[in-house]
């Protein structure tokens, strides 16, 4: 039970061989963050990175549709 959160975690953060995204991708259109992103202060953390508005980061509704028929042509060329 204490290793549950960890184990969900890296599977949604780790691409699969046949779609060659990550769930979390899939689903919300980006890539997590990682704490190792996070701790080290990586591009997509630094201050930068933090001042574009909100509505510029979230991703549309037709970037996530795009993602997930590239996953489904990826899927099927497995």
């Amino acid at each position: 039970m204490d290793e549950l959160s960890r184990v969900i975690w890296s599977h949604n953060t780790i691409a699969s061989r046949a779609t060659k995204f990550t769930p979390f991708k899939l689903l919300y259109g980006e890539e997590a963050v990682t704490l190792e992103e996070i701790r080290l202060r990586s591009w997509r953390t630094s201050k930068e990175a933090n001042e574009a508005t909100e509505d510029d980061l979230k991703p549309t509704v037709d970037t996530i549709e795009v993602v997930k028929m590239q996953a489904a042509i990826n899927l099927a060329k497995y």
